[in-house]
């Protein structure tokens, strides 16, 4: 395993602790502020972050599992965070798994090509 990648292990492995301890020091009613109209709440940053943990996973698996791999745009539809540390604890698993091979795949998204 490259050190290019250690690194992106390492950091997905320390970030939610680091989401959580932010978490834990903002008031409740806090986290439903909106700065300005075009701003996300912290809430809707969060849920954000934990949607995307599975089309981040399925774009992994993807790149890793097909020779031509295309990336589809998503749509949010879900507002609960359903269990984020198990999620990116499968993300880096499958991270770990990638062979120089796949980290040299270049994946096609839909939605910029």
């Amino acid at each position: 395993m490259n050190e290019q990648l250690m690194h992106v292990i390492a950091a997905l492995e320390i970030t939610p602790g680091i989401i959580s301890t932010y978490l834990s020091v903002i008031p409740e009613i806090d986290l439903n502020i909106k700065r300005n109209e075009q701003a996300w709440t912290i809430r809707e940053h969060v849920l954000h972050l934990d949607y995307v943990q599975d089309i981040i996973y399925k774009r992994i698996l993807t790149i890793k599992d097909e020779d031509f791999p295309v990336i589809h745009p998503y749509f949010p539809e879900n507002d609960e965070i359903d269990d984020q540390e198990n999620k990116r604890n499968r993300q880096i698993q499958l991270v770990k798994e990638l062979r120089d091979v796949d980290l040299k795949k270049e994946a096609r998204h839909d939605e910029y090509n």
